[in-house]
Order: structure tokens, then C-alpha cells, then sequence
């Protein structure tokens, strides 16, 4: 009645406390059952959802029984497929396919002990998971260590602090979505980042090179390659606090897709400067060394305008900028402009009139340079979701054809059946006629095994076992099968394996067979030595 009690305050949530007392007699009798309810928080259930929309897997592990465990999921929508921990073992063997698959895709375990937990965080990392765990207690610190990223919440013991990489310091888990959210944030800087730098180092050094190679003119001098150097730091470190939008789903490199826009945005932008270095000579009559200048400024602000480009995925006005970053960019350029208008003692003045041509054919280039990184990220996409489909496809031939495969260890009947027979058939001398000697060597089939086996040295008494037995008579098993006759091969195993003491081949088998076959003397027996 208590059990059945017990089961089912749990099937709605509650844990339960059994109440008794001792009699007179000093026997305990159980008055009854408290059931104790330790509800969820308030957030949880909101908190669950947005991680679940952000595209990460929610697991709950818990030590409750299995009923609540089931009450408490449902309650906070995490789904019914909560398994009980007896299906992971005792962690001293390897997991099977079936555990593996079970973890994966359950929503929730119950029943755990500390080792489970180790067990199923090992289980996902080994299956390509990046796993993060919130505990707070000492027998937690062994997991929070094992996983990629573990999480102490607020009040957890100092060995699951010392054990985690991340420790709440205020109540809930609604602080690890805003880490998430951050998270993306700066992989998402560190991604423009790349592609920014990748295709402005690509735009100088090509520019530099073919105008080197091509026309035997140096576009920019090394003072003016440091100034560049410098003005560039100076805004590219504003990327740090850049506004920028989380993605939806977990982030990871695809270093094909930051390498194709950059090259596309770097090659872009020599295309664009070997334009006004033409310009600059056959259209404006510049000496080369304005032309330098002109190119400087050119390479300047086309380099930083990039900036906006990098920075987002869609349109460059798609996402506002931070002030920090307009800030830098615009300091940085006003001081490259007046270098160059002015000279400054480090290359020849260009003049404001160049100077504002020069931020006119950056800008235009800009606003054409756009659309074409637009273009570059559909082909990547597009191109990106043709391979997945053609690795899936060449996967499900390749798994049919596995399985389809014969097992290896499994024998083939037809490959047993000829592999007993080739020894009879390769084995079985013919008896040479042009021997005078040839009908004294054919002898009688039971009077060939005492004949071979006598020859053998004596060993000293011991009582065989049937392995040795066998061993021993094989030479008479192989002549009695040549013979084309199982019922004296059948008496040879038998006398052997009856002997107690010697050795078998001692002991002859019964000659019964003269008697019974009268042809016995007249069919010849093979030589015992190509027997062997």
C-alpha cells in the first residue's frame, strides 16, 4: 500500500518522506507519507525554450526517480524521453551502438550517480558534441572538468567552482542565454575580423606586386606602407565593440567561406586601384610621385570603407555601426587626408581637389563592391548546401553496401565443403605399376595403420588428452578416408579416444574388415609415405 502510494505521488512530481513511529513493544509502524514538492524556477521553463530556439540540446540529469523526472520534463517541455541511468552501465566497458544512439537522442536521465554523469558527457564529446553542465556539487566537479565548458551556479561548493570554467554569481540559468548570446557576439567580430584583414593584406601586397612587375613602379613608399600600417591598427581595434547580430544556431569556422570573400572583396579592390593608378597618369598627367601619393590615399580609405563591408553578411546599412567604430574610422581618415592634401614632410602634397576625387572613386567603388560580396555569399551558400546533399547521398549507398557485405567470420558453406575435400583429392597417390615393388608396398587397409604407426618412437606413459589422441591417429583417420571407408576411420577415433594409458597409436583397429570384404587383399593401398 505504501509503495503503491510512493509511485503514485511521484508520477506527479513529488518526492516522498515516510512518517513512523515506535509502540510500546518497541516495533516501528509507518503512519504515512509526506509528499515533499520542489518545484522548478520560475524562468526555467522560458530559459529552456530560448536555448532549445538558439539550437542547443537540453539534457536534464538528475537523481530523482524516474516518475518525477518524467513530471518534472514535461512540466518544463523538454520532452518524454527520459531513460533511466541502468542503460549506461557501469562505465567499465566501452558503450555499444545502441547506448550511444540512446544518449544522443534522449531528453533527460534519471536515477544518476556522479560517474553517469562523467559517462554521459564522454559519450557525447566522443560523438562530435560540444558539451557544457551546470552543477553545484562536489560530486559534480569530476563532470564540470570532463565538459567542454562547465558552469557552477550561484552557491555551488568550491570544488564544482574550482572544477568549472564558468560561475554564476546570481540565481537561475537565465544568465547562461545572455553568454550564449555574447558568445556569438564576438565570434561573429572575430569572423569579420578575418575576413577583413585577409582582404586588405590581399589588396596591398597584389596591388604592390603586379604594379612592380608590370609597369616597374613602385605605387606607394615604405613610409607610406607604415602610415597605413598605423591609421589601420587604430580602427580595427574598434571591432572589439561593434554592434553586431548573434546567428540563430551554434557558430563554427568555415574558413571556405571567409577565404572566398576575402579574396573576392581583396581582388575587387585592385581592380579598383589599378583604376585610378590609370587615372592618375593618363587622365589627371600626375608625376609618379603624386601618383603615390594619390594611390596611398586610395588604399586608406577604400581600407577602412571594407570595414563596413566585412562586418555583416547582408547589406553594409543592414546592421548599424557602433559610434566607436564611425569614431575610429573617421579620426583615422581625416589624419590620412590631410597627409595627403598637405604632405606633412612625408610625401608630396596632393591638394584637396585629388583628395576629394579620390573619396568619390572610393565610395563608388564601395557601393559596387557591395552587391558583388552579396553575390559571393550566395554562390558559397549555394555551393556549401550541393556538397551536404552529395555527402549524404554517397553516405546511404555506402551504408546499403556495408550491410550488405557478408560477415567475414561467418563461414561459406561451399568454401567448408571444398576445402575438406581438396586434401582427399590432392592427397591420393595412384600406385606406380612399372615398381616391382609395387604390390608388396599395397597392403590390406587394416593392416596399414599398425604398420605406419609402429615405426614411431615410444614417448614416455602418460595419459593423453583428446587432443593429443587426436593428433596422434590423424595419419590413420587420413589413410582410412582414402580408403574410401568411414566406418574404419570411425573405429580408429574411438580406440583412441578409449585408451587410458599410452599412446594411441599403440594399439591397433580391429582387423574385422578381411573377413567381411572378401577383396580386401586384392585393392591396393597408397604408400604410406606420400600419405604423409
Amino acid at each position: 500500500m505504501a509503495s503503491t502510494t510512493c509511485v503514485c505521488i511521484a508520477a506527479r512530481g513529488f518526492r516522498s518522506l515516510g512518517v513512523a513511529r515506535a509502540g510500546a513493544d518497541g516495533k516501528w509502524r509507518l503512519q504515512g507519507v509526506l509528499p515533499l514538492f520542489d518545484p522548478p524556477r520560475d524562468d526555467a521553463k522560458s530559459t529552456i525554450a530560448t536555448a532549445v530556439a538558439m539550437g542547443v540540446k537540453v539534457k536534464m540529469v538528475t537523481g530523482d526517480a524516474l516518475a518525477i523526472a518524467k513530471e518534472t520534463a514535461q512540466k518544463l517541455g523538454m520532452g518524454s524521453n527520459i531513460l533511466s541511468a541502468s542503460i549506461l552501465g557501469d562505465g567499465k566497458q566501452k558503450e555499444t551502438p545502441a547506448q550511444a544512439a540512446s544518449i544522443e537522442t534522449a531528453d533527460g536521465f534519471a536515477q544518476v550517480f556522479p560517474e553517469h554523469k562523467f559517462r554521459i558527457i564522454d559519450v557525447l564529446q566522443k560523438h562530435g558534441h560540444i558539451v557544457g553542465m551546470t552543477g553545484d556539487g562536489v560530486n559534480d566537479a569530476p563532470a564540470l572538468k570532463k565538459a567542454d565548458c562547465g558552469i557552477a551556479v550561484s552557491g555551488a561548493t568550491d570544488a564544482a567552482r574550482a572544477a568549472a570554467a564558468i560561475v554564476l554569481t546570481t540565481p537561475g540559468l537565465s544568465v547562461i542565454i545572455e553568454a550564449i548570446k555574447e558568445s556569438r557576439r564576438i565570434f561573429q567580430r572575430m569572423n569579420s575580423y578575418a575576413i577583413y584583414r585577409i582582404a586588405e593584406t590581399l589588396r596591398v601586397l597584389l596591388f604592390m606586386t603586379l604594379a612592380i612587375l608590370v609597369f616597374n613602379f613602385y605605387p606607394v613608399t615604405a613610409v607610406m606602407i607604415v602610415m597605413l600600417a598605423l591609421l589601420n591598427d587604430g580602427a580595427i581595434l574598434s571591432i572589439a565593440y561593434d554592434n553586431v547580430q548573434y546567428g540563430a544556431r551554434p557558430e563554427a569556422w568555415d574558413m571556405r567561406r571567409v577565404l572566398g570573400i576575402s579574396t573576392v572583396l581583396g581582388t575587387t579592390g585592385v581592380v579598383a586601384a589599378f583604376g585610378l593608378f590609370f587615372l592618375g597618369e593618363r587622365v589627371f598627367h600626375l608625376d609618379r610621385a603624386h601618383v603615390q601619393t594619390l594611390m596611398y590615399l586610395k588604399l586608406s580609405v577604400a581600407g577602412h570603407l571594407t570595414i563596413f563591408q566585412t562586418r555583416t553578411r547582408g547589406p553594409w546599412w543592414s546592421t548599424r555601426p557602433a559610434w566607436i567604430l564611425l569614431a575610429a574610422v573617421g579620426g583615422t581618415q581625416a589624419v590620412a587626408t590631410v597627409i595627403a592634401v598637405y604632405g606633412i614632410w612625408l610625401m608630396p602634397a596632393l591638394g584637396w581637389k585629388y583628395a576629394a576625387v579620390v573619396w568619390g572613386y572610393a565610395l563608388a567603388w564601395f557601393l559596387v563592391t557591395d552587391p558583388i560580396k552579396l553575390l559571393a555569399y550566395r554562390v558559397l551558400d549555394h555551393f556549401k548546401a550541393e556538397t551536404k546533399m552529395k555527402t549524404k547521398a554517397v553516405a546511404k549507398p555506402d551504408a546499403k553496401a556495408d550491410a550488405s557485405k557478408p560477415d567475414p567470420k561467418a563461414g561459406d558453406p561451399k568454401a567448408d565443403a571444398k576445402t575438406d575435400s581438396q586434401p582427399k583429392a590432392t592427397a591420393e597417390p595412384k600406385p606406380d605399376a612399372s615398381k616391382p615393388d609395387a604390390k608388396d608396398d599395397s597392403q590390406p587397409e587394416a593392416k596399414a595403420a599398425p604398420q605406419q604407426q609402429a615405426k614411431a618412437e615410444p614417448k614416455p606413459a602418460a595419459k593423453p588428452d583428446s587432443t593429443s589422441v587426436l593428433d596422434k591417429t590423424l595419419g590413420e583417420i587420413i589413410l582410412a578416408g582414402l580408403a574410401k571407408d568411414p566406418e574404419d576411420a570411425g573405429r580408429v577415433i574411438a580406440a583412441g579416444l578409449s585408451q587410458p594409458d599410452g599412446p594411441a597409436a599403440a594399439t591397433p583397429a580391429p582387423a574385422t574388415k578381411d573377413k567381411s570384404t572378401p577383396d580386401a587383399e586384392a585393392k591396393p593401398k597408397p604408400d604410406a609415405g606420400a600419405a604423409k
